[in-house]
């Protein structure tokens, strides 16, 4: 089972090595800079936010669902407070979202790519484990530290993981 072991630590750190690498790079996609010493660019904002406001919840739904907006009506919307236009926090995650697309076409909908991957390997990796405790007669919950026994020295394993996910997450 020694072998074994090494497999399902391998599994598990790379696990959690691509999540933290996917939640790295997701964390690094920005929205696009605003000039804000653009006067011209800020007074449109602000005419983007008034109408925002004056449409009905069900208006303002609508047209922030379609999933279309404009550089500047994201801008418009994600320089200002929530106060200022009425939306909900879900609405605008979803206007952050597509700012980000803006900024960086196709990076968002690879790292959903990959963390659909990832979670894949995560759950692959819980059933592996699950699966060696049972054959160990260990209850699941002692496997963590049965594999820490097991295989006191991990850094190589981790290393292994943490090369392997970057590759992943590039």
């Amino acid at each position: 089972m020694r072998a074994g072991t090494h497999e399902v630590v391998r599994a598990k750190k790379l696990a959690t090595a691509a999540r933290a690498k996917l939640t790295e790079r997701r964390t690094k996609l920005k929205p696009a800079d605003i000039d804000k010493q653009d006067v011209a660019s800020a007074t449109v904002r602000a005419q983007i936010r008034d109408r925002i406001v004056k449409m009905t919840p069900g208006e303002r739904k609508a047209y922030l669902t379609m999933g279309q907006l404009d550089q500047m009506t994201c801008a418009a919307i994600l320089e200002a407070p929530i106060s200022l236009t009425d939306i909900t926090a879900e609405q605008r995650d979803a206007v952050h979202a597509q700012a980000v697309e803006h900024a960086n076409p196709g990076a968002l909908a690879a790292v959903e790519k990959h963390s659909e991957a990832v979670q894949l390997l995560e759950n692959s990796a819980k059933v592996l484990s699950e699966h060696a405790a049972e054959l160990l007669d260990l209850p699941p919950n002692a496997m963590d530290d049965f594999l820490a026994g097991a295989i006191p020295d991990q850094r190589h394993l981790e290393a292994d993981a943490a090369r392997i996910a970057s590759a992943i997450a590039a």
